[in-house]
């Protein structure tokens, strides 16, 4: 990475979708219901450091 200080930031997030159709879906465990349901787990990746951006 860039930075000496840099990080990587990984945000887990499910979201419940009603159908079966949306890739990715199928039934499992996700926080944002807090049960198991039809949900899509998405993974969000962030990079962060002390530097300013060019």
């Amino acid at each position: 990475m860039a930075a000496d200080d840099a990080v990587l930031i990984a945000d887990e997030t499910g979201d419940i979708k009603k159908g079966t159709k949306t890739a990715g879906v199928q039934q499992q465990y996700t926080g944002t219901a807090g049960r198991i349901e039809n949900a899509q787990v998405s993974v969000h990746l962030s990079y962060g450091s002390s530097r300013a951006a060019p």
